[in-house]
Formats: structure tokens, sequence, C-alpha cells
């Protein structure tokens, strides 16, 4: 990442890797306002076509996919999606070094969302979705599940995870050439 130095304020980090976006996503993260208290993240976005995923790395595709869940999107896809979506992470599992389902939305509400929305309506019950979360998360163990406190920090962990796979390839490409010297 390149490092331009500010006074008082974060510092601009830009990244060294671009974000595919999948052109069917409907509303998607832009990966915008990205920052701590020292850093202020510099990300290149644009859309593509993804062959499994919704977002992953230009030119990486292969080392992290990530499929990004609303909490409606998640039920609805555990329910009448559910084969479609099985048939989705076992091509992560296959064809990726990794995945990962990132949900806009904590534990508590995935386990309860009639607790947390009045409006709240589905027919498939949160034990179910519990369970098949389990599930999954077992017979796909390459595809992780991070369910997180709102639609930003979701967002952000997205973006952490596809930063930490990028310097993950980096340093095992590095060590490649460091080993062909010796």
């Amino acid at each position: 990442m390149t490092v331009e130095k500010r006074v008082g304020s974060p510092r601009k980090k830009r990244c060294e890797f671009s974000i595919t976006i999948d052109t069917r996503e409907q509303t998607p993260w832009l990966f915008r306002d990205l920052k701590t208290r020292t850093w202020e993240f510099i990300v290149s976005a644009s859309k593509d076509t993804l062959q499994q995923g919704d977002y992953a790395i230009r030119g990486l595709e292969s080392e992290l996919v990530i499929e990004r869940k609303s909490l409606e999107d998640l039920y609805s896809t555990l329910s009448e999606g559910r084969d479609r979506f099985k048939n989705e992470l076992e091509r992560i599992q296959v064809n990726h070094r990794m995945g990962a389902v990132v949900v806009e939305a904590p534990w508590s509400v995935v386990s309860a969302p009639e607790h947390f929305r009045t409006d709240w309506r589905s027919q498939l019950r949160p034990q179910s979705v519990i369970g098949s979360i389990q599930s999954l998360s077992v017979r796909y163990p390459k595809v992780h599940w991070f369910c997180m406190p709102s639609r930003r920090e979701a967002e952000w962990t997205a973006f952490q995870l596809l930063r930490f796979a990028h310097e993950n390839h980096q340093r095992r490409w590095e060590r490649q050439f460091e080993v062909g010297e010796e």
C-alpha cells in the first residue's frame, strides 16, 4: 500500500489491489470512507461479472470471494434459494483458497429477528437458519461465516478479509522467489 502523510488527520493509504464487485450485486458496498484513527484507506472498486461470490480481489479471484447477505437475503437464501446457494458454496470450496459469507446482522438478530424487527415476516424459523449455518460451515470448511452488527461493519470486515488475503498472497509469492535464489 502507498502511504501519504498528513498532519492532524489519518494518513491516507492507497490499496495495492482493486476490488471487483459482481454486476448482479443489488446493494453493493462501495468501500469508501474506510478509516481508523491512524489510516484512511483509498480503495479502487469496480463492477464486473464474478463466477462466484459478490466481491473479490481483481486478478486474484481464486484467493478469496465474499458473499454479502442482508438479514432478509440470508433467510430467503436458506429457504427458497437453498439448493442454488449450496451449489455456490460447493464451487467456492473447490475453486478458491477461501470464501466468506458476511451477514449484515449480528448473531442475536439472526437467531431472533422478530425481537428486533417489528415488521419481520419469514416462514423460516430462526433455529433452522442457525442449524443451516452450522451445517454449511462443516460441509464447506473453506467458507467462513461472519455475522456483523451493522452493514458498515460488514463492509469493513469484507475489506479487511480482502486486504489480508492480498497480503498473504504477496508473502507467498515473495517466498517463492526467496527459495529460488538459494
